[in-house]
């Protein structure tokens, strides 16, 4: 049986589609943002964000995680 969640991932430091304000940042004090996660499945321990970020001025992009 496959099972579908309507899995969210939203944060209350900042909006949807706007910039990580830059306390958040390598710039500001590079602190994780706070996260809520909203419909995760039953009995789930934790939860890993990956993040391939192709704008970053590294080459060739970086993975944030």
């Amino acid at each position: 049986m496959i099972m579908h969640y309507d899995l969210q991932i939203n944060s209350p430091a900042f909006g949807s589609l706007k910039n990580i304000p830059k306390y958040y940042t390598r710039a500001g004090d590079n602190v994780s943002p706070p996260l809520m996660w909203i419909n995760a499945p039953e009995n789930t321990k934790e939860f890993a964000l990956i993040y391939y970020d192709p704008d970053a001025p590294i080459t060739y992009g970086f993975t944030h995680w």
